[in-house]
């Protein structure tokens, strides 16, 4: 419970690994993991399926890598917390991949990144992000070029691994 909003429940997973466990190929995988996952659904329900289904009902349910964690982010009223730990637990066991779901939304991330690369500021963050992370091979800055680095194969192997196995998270 959150002291902010009375009616609000905060869920928050994490177990250790993430993005600084991945060979340096699977970086770009691993950072577009969790909006990929979202972006298809659960189980035998898609995107819209889900979205109609969960209408009226205040619940937000997230997974991710971060730079050494994956993570489990949650946001629910008490009322609605059964059906938060239901797509939690509906994430760990039975995530739904479909390739043309994934070819659309890398298509739009092309069209998006395309756009902001035309825009001399993104040049400038992406400078100030190689230097402050002294250019790392393992911090590269997201292009419309390098999304191309993006398998959806690997996403899949790489969710397996990491979210097939509840029991290695800590649940706040």
């Amino acid at each position: 419970p959150t002291d902010i909003k009375e009616d609000e429940l905060l869920i928050r997973g994490y177990s250790e690994g993430g993005l600084s466990q991945l060979k340096q190929e699977d970086i770009l995988s691993g950072m577009f993991l969790g909006s990929v996952a979202s972006q298809m659904g659960i189980g035998v329900f898609s995107l819209t399926d889900l979205n109609k289904m969960l209408a009226g009902k205040r619940v937000m349910v997230s997974f991710g890598l971060g730079e050494d964690t994956e993570n489990i982010n949650g946001q629910t009223s008490p009322k609605d917390l059964e059906t938060a730990l239901q797509l939690i637990h509906l994430r760990f066991t039975n995530p739904r991949w479909n390739d043309n779901e994934f070819k659309t939304y890398m298509d739009k991330q092309k069209a998006y990144y395309q756009n902001a690369d035309a825009d001399p500021r993104k040049a400038y963050y992406d400078t100030i992000y190689s230097v402050l992370k002294n250019h790392s091979p393992r911090h590269i800055p997201v292009n419309h070029k390098t999304l191309d680095q993006v398998s959806f194969e690997r996403i899949k192997s790489i969710y397996t691994d990491r979210f097939s196995d509840p029991g290695n998270f800590t649940i706040q």
